[in-house]
């Protein structure tokens, strides 16, 4: 993705808002419609768990492309995924990953490059993906994205696919989702 630097675009700590850049692409597409008002009051800091309530509701009013609908909701389920899988990794896998890797006495270039980590530790990798994996689906889930669920669990790359065209949709050309780097991950190991 091409991206051209405004100063006003970052925050003090010179990180890309992704969110606010979504939240203009939406307002943009909703402008004269019942739903621009609740489109201007996203901000960065809306909880995405109000955003995936607002993203249904907007995917039920038919405004937007389907898979415009399926990008907002599978994004902002996404966000709280991954911050479910990373206390996850936190509570049951970083303690065994830092054992194994002293145990073994793993370099840096071991650890980035899996492929040459030994068995045992790029086991630990795949049951981590596995229960990553299994995570997401169960948060679309929790959010009643039982569809969503079903199609990330037995046609990932449709997902993907999707999600893709209404990332290009709000956004121009996408760059790979954490979905599909775990879901690679998952089917590499």
């Amino acid at each position: 993705m091409t991206y051209e630097f405004h100063d006003d675009e970052y925050d003090l700590d010179n990180a890309y808002d992704f969110a606010a850049d979504l939240d203009d692409a939406l307002r943009d597409q909703l402008i004269g419609t019942s739903w621009e008002e609740p489109a201007h009051r996203l901000t960065p800091d809306t909880p995405a768990e109000e955003r995936v309530a607002l993203y249904q509701e907007i995917r039920r009013a038919g405004l937007l492309p389907n898979e415009a609908t399926f990008f907002l909701i599978a994004w902002a389920v996404e966000t709280i995924a991954n911050d479910r899988a990373a206390a996850l990794l936190q509570a049951q896998y970083q303690s065994r990953f830092a054992e194994m890797e002293e145990r073994l006495g793993l370099s840096e270039q071991a650890i980035e490059h899996l492929e040459s980590a030994p068995p045992e530790y790029r086991a630990l990798h795949l049951e981590f993906a596995q229960a990553a994996a299994a995570l997401f689906v169960a948060t679309f889930q929790a959010f009643g994205e039982h569809k969503m669920a079903s199609l990330l669990r037995r046609n990932s790359e449709e997902f993907d696919r999707i999600y893709d065209a209404g990332y290009v949709f709000f956004l121009g050309p996408a760059e790979e989702s954490a979905l599909e780097g775990l879901w690679a991950m998952k089917a590499n190991d």
